[in-house]
């Protein structure tokens, strides 16, 4: 029975001996990776002197967390692929992480300053020893002088002092180096322990005569992305705005991507081959965002509002949105249907460390409409805003962007592409050149009784000085009270010409001043409610 039990087990290990004999490993090299917002796609290229024949090859090296739904493989040759599999390589060496060589070395170098204690412990012992050994010494005539013995006494406590000191210090050091040594290895042992196992691609061929084959293959992977990041640039009101695209790229694949050719994109990654459902598309309103920073310098105080980024809808026409300048040419966008890519051309580095890498995606000159934007019931400073037409043919993505205005940094905002408009309104601070003041005309302000009812009629002045060496366009926004009772009615008597919106009380005012000159907007109003109630005027 034992003699059969070890023919088998001869047989099964000869089996799995010819198994592994048929599989041909294979290196490849990473040739280029497109790069989602979450995930990436990889695209390996690798070369093989194949034998005819059915036989497994085994690519090598891969990163663990590969979607194996996503596997692609491809080849020339005269051969078939008859199946394609993920596994971990489990016979191999894991892969240990880049820290336990920097932790060996820290042993090594602590290894050999404990040498250095230990001899230094060796000799101080080895002197201490010799004095002991030799307290009392004969003078030459053969006596000992009280004189002779007080030096010698002298001697002996200094140097065994001396020689006790440096041995608490020198044991010190010894059990500090120990402890730290035995920690590292520790750290050691587990991160060995915790090593990285290695991916493999076993694609099972057909080959019908000897040959030279290449070989493509792609993959889908999750511990990697990009998001995008902006600076916009404006360096006076006469130019246009200079933006800056550029994306935070990350990975942790356990794979340095080195001189590899990378492409963005604000897809999804194909994780199936399945045919893709819908769910019904549902439209609903979306707020936009509004972001608020305060900053502050000693040439204009910063502010980004709600007013800084949102899109409101401008009539500008073609002539003045102009086209777009592109700077540099390192990028190719291609603007499909659902998605946008990038194809950066210069060859990137991508280690796999986790941390977030930027890469240049582009640069453009945007043409911008300059304006000042003053709402002095709310505030008393006007804030210059620049406007971009036709925001949606720069392929950008919602992110964080930069502020700079006369080389200055004002804050940051948010792009917020999901506006349905096609203005974008970019804050670039408070600019303390325009003078703004608003104030109650006393002559007009009036209460008056009418039987039962009350009236009261109320006059508002807004003054506005440009002292900027500039022609400043400004946009001025007020308001009236609006009724929400029956009994209570309000009366627009006077508004300059604005634009009134009677149901939200809103008055508009578009003024153009030149420098040094200065501009006086009214407006008068009257409310009329019972006169036994109080209102909140």
């Amino acid at each position: 029975m034992k003699k059969i039990a070890c023919i088998l087990s001869f047989i099964l290990v000869f089996l799995s001996a010819k198994s592994v004999e048929k599989e041909t490993r294979i290196d490849s090299k990473i040739d280029n990776v497109t790069l989602f917002t979450q995930g990436a796609q990889i695209f390996h290229t690798a070369k093989k002197s194949i034998t005819a024949g059915r036989q497994f090859l085994v690519f090598t090296d891969l990163p663990q967390g590969i979607n194996a739904n996503s596997i692609q493989v491809g080849g020339n040759g005269d051969l078939m692929i008859l199946s394609v599999t993920y596994r971990l390589d489990h016979l191999s060496n894991k892969e240990q992480s880049p820290k336990v060589k920097i932790l060996e070395d820290s042993v090594k170098l602590l290894t050999e300053n404990l040498t250095d204690l230990n001899n230094q412990i060796w000799l101080y012992t080895e002197e201490k020893d010799l004095l002991l050994k030799n307290k009392i010494v004969t003078s030459a005539e053969g006596s000992n002088s009280t004189d002779d013995l007080v030096k010698r006494a002298n001697f002996f406590r200094s140097r065994m002092n001396n020689i006790f000191d440096e041995l608490s210090s020198i044991q010190k050091k010894q059990k500090w180096h120990n402890e730290r040594i035995t920690a590292l290895r520790r750290q050691i042992s587990e991160l060995r322990n915790g090593g990285i196992r290695k991916g493999e691609i076993v694609v099972e061929i057909d080959a019908k005569k000897t040959s030279n084959a290449n070989f493509e293959f792609s993959y889908t992977i999750n511990n990697a992305g990009w998001y995008p990041v902006y600076d916009i640039r404006a360096s006076s009101v006469t130019e246009p705005l200079k933006l800056s695209y550029n994306a935070k790229v990350y990975q942790s694949t356990g794979q340095d991507w080195e001189n590899i050719n990378l492409t963005l994109s604000s897809a999804a990654p194909l994780s199936s081959i399945a045919k893709p459902t819908f769910a019904p598309w549902r439209l609903q309103f979306i707020a936009d965002v509004q972001v608020q920073n305060y900053s502050y310098s000693n040439r204009m105080s910063k502010m980004s509002t709600a007013e800084a980024i949102s899109a409101d809808k401008a009539e500008s026409d073609d002539e003045a949105a102009g086209g777009v300048n592109f700077q540099a040419p390192l990028i190719a966008a291609v603007n499909h249907q659902t998605s946008t890519s990038f194809s950066i051309k210069v060859p990137y580095n991508v280690p796999s460390d986790g941390k977030h890498h930027s890469v240049n995606v582009a640069e453009y000159e945007i043409p911008a409409d300059y304006t000042y934007f003053i709402a002095p019931k709310s505030s008393s400073q006007a804030f210059l805003l620049a406007r971009a037409a036709n925001w949606y043919k720069y392929n950008f993505l919602p992110g964080q962007a930069n502020i700079f205005f006369e080389n200055t940094y004002v804050g940051n905002t948010v792009i917020n592409m999901n506006s349905a408009t096609d203005t974008l309104d970019i804050s670039l601070g408070i600019d303390r050149g325009l003078i703004v003041k608003r104030e109650r005309l006393e002559d007009f302000c009036k209460t008056r009784s009418f039987g039962s009812t009350k009236k009261e009629s109320i006059g508002i002045g807004i003054t506005i000085v440009n002292n900027r060496n500039i022609d400043a366009v400004i946009e001025v926004v007020d308001q009236i009270p609006v009724s929400s009772d029956n009994n209570i009615t309000v009366e627009l008597l006077e508004s300059d010409k604005a634009k009134y919106d009677v149901n939200t009380g809103k008055l508009l005012w578009n003024v153009s001043l030149k420098p040094g000159k200065s501009e006086l907007i009214k407006f008068k109003y009257s409310v009329e409610y019972p006169k036994d109630r109080r209102i909140n005027l």
